[in-house]
C-alpha cells in the first residue's frame, strides 16, 4: 500500500502536485481559520482528488480547524458532514477505520497552543490517548510525541502511549512546521 501523506496546507490546498498512492492521509490543518467557506474549498479539492487514490483518504482536523470544533465553532457539525459526506472519505477524530487489514486511528487533539482548536491542558490530554486501541496499526495525531520533530512543543503523554503500541508501524502528523 502506498500512502501519501500531507499535513497543514492551511488553505493551500490547491497548490499541491500529489504523487501517485493507494490511500491519501490528511493530518490536520486544512484551513487557515476554519469558516465554512474555507471547508467548502478543502472539500471540493478533495473530492476532485480522492478518485486518484482507490483506498481513499483518512483526514483529521488540526488546531487551525475551528469549524470542526464544537467548543469553537457552531457550525462544526454541518463542516463535518460535509467532509463525511464525500466518497470514499474518512473523517477521524478519536476513531477509527480498517483498510485492507491495517487499523489506523486518528485524533486532532493537541496540547494547550494559544486557545486553537481542539487543544486540551495536561489533565485532560491523557483520557483522548487512552482511547488509542493498543493494536493500532497507523496513528494519525495533528500534534507530534515529545522529542520527535516537534521544537519542543510535542506531547509528552502521547510519546508514552506510542512507544506502548507494539503493533504501530506508522505515525503521522503535522502542526510544528516553519513559517511559510
Amino acid at each position: 500500500m502506498r500512502i501519501v501523506c500531507i499535513a497543514d496546507t492551511h488553505g493551500q490546498h490547491d497548490k499541491i502536485r500529489l504523487p501517485i498512492g493507494d490511500l491519501l492521509i490528511v493530518a490536520g490543518d486544512l484551513t487557515i481559520f476554519g469558516n465554512v467557506e474555507k471547508f467548502g474549498s478543502f472539500g471540493r479539492w478533495l473530492r476532485s482528488v480522492v478518485t486518484q487514490f482507490p483506498l481513499g483518504a483518512i483526514v483529521i482536523a488540526g488546531n487551525h480547524d475551528l469549524g470542526l470544533d464544537p467548543a469553537k465553532s457552531n457550525m462544526w457539525r454541518l463542516n463535518e458532514l460535509f467532509l463525511t459526506s464525500i466518497p470514499n472519505v474518512r473523517y477521524l477524530n478519536d476513531s477509527g477505520t480498517t483498510i485492507n487489514g491495517i487499523k489506523f486511528w486518528g485524533s486532532p487533539i493537541t496540547p494547550f497552543f494559544y486557545n486553537w482548536a481542539f487543544n486540551r491542558h495536561p489533565e485532560e490530554i491523557a483520557s483522548h490517548w487512552a482511547l488509542i486501541p493498543k493494536d493500532c496499526n497507523c496513528l494519525i495525531t495533528h500534534g507530534p510525541p515529545k522529542g520527535y520533530r516537534d521544537a519542543g512543543l510535542g506531547c509528552g503523554r502521547l510519546k508514552e502511549v506510542v512507544e506502548n503500541l507494539p503493533d504501530l508501524r506508522m505515525h503521522v502528523f503535522g502542526h510544528i512546521h516553519p513559517p511559510a
